[in-house]
């Protein structure tokens, strides 16, 4: 009865620099979150068959800076690449008992990278996902303790055909490579998967 919302305020700057076949832009950002929300604290914890029992609590404060950079590249009059990256200088949270932790659950780096086509009546696009520097609970053990997620990288494809105008078909493969990975620990995400859409614009 006694949780506060949390309140936050965030700041970012950033430069841009374009040419007639490359963009590259790159932001600082840093935002200071006040009464976050700690989940998954332990109040009680008696031997089994009795319940574990979890509340939510206000932590004292967060702190989180880092660095946003993309680059976009022609490589010619078919060909397009991209990659952007997300790194976290800070990612810091002070919980109720003054002791300080790295926000659960939010990547170190984040780096996107792709390859676009384009020619005529086909376009496709190859990208990937890299996530790199995760930590969490894991609720299968006793106490709930933090542990380092494993790092993952999942590859999607997609093309597009225009059979005439304002017709299409549509591929779209996600995880290419079937990799196992997950965003929450017991919770594996789609493996390999395919889909064949047509398309009608009006």
């Amino acid at each position: 009865p006694d949780l506060k919302p949390e309140r936050s305020t965030s700041f970012d700057a950033g430069v841009e620099w374009t040419a007639n076949t490359t963009r590259f832009d790159v932001t600082a950002f840093r935002t200071v979150v006040k009464d976050r929300f700690i989940s998954n604290v332990v109040i009680s914890n008696p031997a089994p068959p009795d319940p574990i029992i979890l509340s939510v609590v206000n932590g004292l404060d967060a702190n989180i800076s880092g660095l946003d950079a993309e680059l976009e590249q022609r490589l010619g009059g078919h060909v397009g690449a991209f990659v952007n990256l997300t790194h976290y200088f800070n990612r810091k949270e002070r919980l109720a008992n003054g002791a300080e932790q790295d926000i659960l659950n939010v990547a170190l780096n984040t780096m996107r990278a792709g390859v676009d086509l384009d020619m005529g009546p086909l376009g496709a696009r190859l990208s990937g996902r890299y996530v790199q520097g995760r930590k969490d609970n894991n609720f299968n053990l006793p106490g709930f303790p933090i542990i380092d997620y494993d790092n993952f990288t999942v590859i999607d494809l997609s093309a597009t055909y225009r059979l005439v105008k304002q017709h299409f078909v549509a591929l779209a493969v996600n995880n290419l490579f079937d990799t196992y990975y997950y965003e929450k620990l017991g919770f594996p995400l789609q493996g390999a998967s395919f889909k064949v859409s047509y398309r009608l614009g009006f």
